[in-house]
Parts: C-alpha cells; structure tokens; sequence
C-alpha cells in the first residue's frame, strides 16, 4: 500500500510503498478515505513532538472498516469510522482520572504509537473508533 513517510526528523515527506498492517486484538484495519493535515504534522515532522522514525502521520483520519481482528465486538465490515488524537490511555493516572487523558504518559497516540491516517490503510482500537 502507499504511504506518506516521513523518514527522520525535519526530513521531506516521501510516497512509498509498504507493507499493509494487519489488525492485532482489539483492533479494526481501516481503509482511509480522507486524513487532515495540522500544524501538529508540522511538529511532529519538525521533531518538536517525540515520535519514532520513519514515521506515518496523520492524526484526523476517517474511513471505513474492511478487516476486524479478534475480540473486536463493537464494530463491522462498512462501518464508517473517524479515529480520534488519542486511542488509548492507561486509565489510571491523574491525568486519565482527572478527564485529561492526553496528557497519559501510556498514551497511545495515532500517528505517533501507531501509524496514522496519511495512508491508504491504518489500524486502531476498534474502542476508538
């Protein structure tokens, strides 16, 4: 599939081809139909935000489920979905206690613990999609 990587920091944003992810438990494979671009993109990209290299960002994406893996319950095949900022926390912290949940510091971020939205397909916790 394609993918725009960022392949380091401040490095240029690159088309390429790789592999397809697969949806591990909990999680639906989604086929992206549109993905926003934000000056968080920006910061990330400029390593102002802490995230692994090579990267694919993409934070606001929205498209339709075509896979689920296992134990997903609450979601189908067609459903339209938009996968927020944050897809897990700990729930735990007095940040996830206190409604502030991005600022978890087990926070599971799409783009940054996962790959985000600016390619053709991504996961994401089927709980929050």
């Amino acid at each position: 599939m394609r993918a725009v990587v960022v392949p380091a920091a401040r490095g240029a944003w690159e088309l390429r081809d790789v592999p397809r992810p697969e949806p591990s438990f909990n999680q639906v494979l989604i086929r992206v139909h549109a993905s926003g671009i934000c000056y968080t993109d920006v910061h990330l990209t400029e390593g102002h935000i802490p995230v692994p290299f090579p990267a694919v960002l993409g934070h606001e994406p929205v498209g339709e489920i075509v896979a689920l893996g296992h134990g997903v319950r609450t979601r189908r095949v067609g459903d339209r979905v938009g996968v927020p900022w944050v897809q897990a926390t700990c729930g735990r912290c007095e940040w996830c206690l206190s409604n502030r949940s991005n600022f978890c510091r087990e926070s599971i971020g799409t783009g940054v613990g996962l790959p985000g939205g600016h390619a053709e397909y991504m996961v994401a916790f089927a709980d929050a999609t």
